[in-house]
C-alpha cells in the first residue's frame, strides 16, 4: 500500500476525525471528515450516521482508521478531486510567502505565487508578446508564467531564478525582449524629430490643432504629421497625454496603455475643458487613441525573442 497523502486540516480530536479513501488502483488518501462534509452532501449525510470504530462485517480499517473504497477514480483523478475540495489560499502577503518558500526550498509554492502575480496584470502584455512567449515555452506552462512574470516585473529577476523555472540566460533574453518592445512602443510616442509619420492629414483638421481656443487651453511645442508640410502646435492636454504615454510605455509596451485607463481619461477630461477642443472630442479622440494603440502593438509585434529553453547555462 502506498503512503497516505493527507487532505484537510489536521485535528487533535482523535483518529476518528479522519477516513481513508482508496482509489480503484489501490492508492490510499487520508482525508479529514470535515473537509469531505464541507465539500459533499453525500459524505456529510454519511458521517451523520454513527460509524463503526472497529472492523465488523465488510468494514475495513487501517491502523484504526476506516477505509472507504472509491471505485470511480484512479489515483490521479482522486487526488485532483481532493485538491479541488481544499479551499484556495488567501492571495495576500504574497511577497512574505514567497520569501518563506525560498527559505524552505518550496519551488512548487514559488511557481504558484509567480502565476498568481501574473494573473492580475497579464492583460497589460500585448497579445503578440504572449503569443511569442508561448511559442518558446508552451501555453500555460510554469515556464510560460515565469516568462510573463519577467516581462511584467523585469526588476524582479531573483524571484524567477530562485523558483528554478528559468535560467540566467533565459531571464536575460526576456529582459532584453521587454526592453526592445518598450523601445519600439516608445518610438511610436516619441519619434525621431517629433515626426509622427503614422498621423495622416486627417489629424491636422481636428479641433485641438486648429482654430481659436479658450484662454485656459494653452499650447506649446510643435510636431510634424505624416506627409503634411509644416509644424503643428500642440495643446498642453494633448502634449501631456503623449509625454505621459512615453513614460508609461517604458514599463508596459502595450496599446491598451494609451487607449483606456488613467492616461486616456485624464486627456479626455482636460480636453473637454476647452469649448473648441471639446467639440466631438469623444469619438474623435477615441479614434486617435485607437490608431495610436494599433501603431504601438504593430511595432511591438515586429520584435523577436531569442530564447532557448533547452539552454541550462
Amino acid at each position: 500500500m502506498s503512503s497516505q497523502p493527507y487532505f484537510g486540516a489536521m485535528t487533535t480530536a482523535g483518529i476518528g476525525d479522519d477516513v481513508i479513501l482508496r482509489s480503484k488502483d489501490g492508492v490510499c488518501f487520508r482525508v479529514s471528515k470535515g473537509l469531505l462534509s464541507a465539500s459533499s452532501e453525500f459524505f456529510c449525510n454519511m458521517f451523520r450516521v454513527p460509524q463503526p470504530t472497529t472492523p465488523s462485517g465488510d468494514e475495513e480499517f487501517i491502523n484504526g482508521t476506516a477505509v472507504i473504497p472509491f471505485p470511480d477514480a484512479d489515483e490521479a483523478l482522486l487526488r485532483n478531486l481532493l485538491l479541488f475540495c481544499n479551499p484556495p489560499p488567501l492571495m495576500d502577503r504574497l511577497d512574505e510567502i514567497e520569501r518563506l518558500a525560498d527559505k524552505y526550498d518550496m519551488p512548487r509554492v514559488q511557481a504558484r505565487i509567480l502565476k498568481e502575480k501574473v494573473k492580475d496584470k497579464i492583460n497589460l502584455v500585448p497579445f503578440i508578446m504572449l503569443s511569442t512567449i508561448a511559442q518558446k515555452t508552451g501555453q500555460d506552462t510554469d515556464a510560460y508564467f515565469a516568462a510573463v512574470f519577467v516581462i511584467l516585473f523585469p526588476d524582479a529577476r531573483d524571484s524567477v531564478l530562485d523558483s528554478g523555472l528559468l535560467q540566467v540566460k533565459q531571464v536575460d533574453a526576456l529582459k532584453k525582449y521587454h526592453s526592445d518592445c518598450a523601445a519600439a512602443a516608445k518610438g511610436v510616442a516619441s519619434p525621431i524629430h517629433d515626426h509622427y509619420h503614422w498621423m495622416t492629414e486627417r489629424w491636422t483638421e481636428t479641433t485641438w490643432f486648429t482654430g481659436e481656443h479658450d484662454d485656459c487651453c494653452k499650447r506649446g511645442g510643435t510636431i510634424y504629421m505624416g506627409d503634411v508640410s509644416g509644424k503643428w502646435m500642440m495643446r498642453y492636454w494633448w502634449r501631456d497625454y503623449i509625454y505621459a504615454s512615453r513614460e508609461e510605455l517604458k514599463k508596459w509596451p502595450c496599446g491598451r496603455v494609451v487607449q483606456q485607463g488613467e492616461l486616456f481619461d485624464k486627456a479626455m477630461k482636460e480636453g473637454s475643458m476647452c469649448s473648441r477642443c471639446s467639440r466631438n472630442l469623444g469619438p474623435t479622440f477615441s479614434d486617435f487613441a485607437s490608431l495610436f494603440a494599433s501603431e504601438i502593438d504593430k511595432k511591438v509585434s515586429s520584435v523577436s525573442l531569442n530564447m532557448d529553453l533547452n539552454d541550462k547555462a
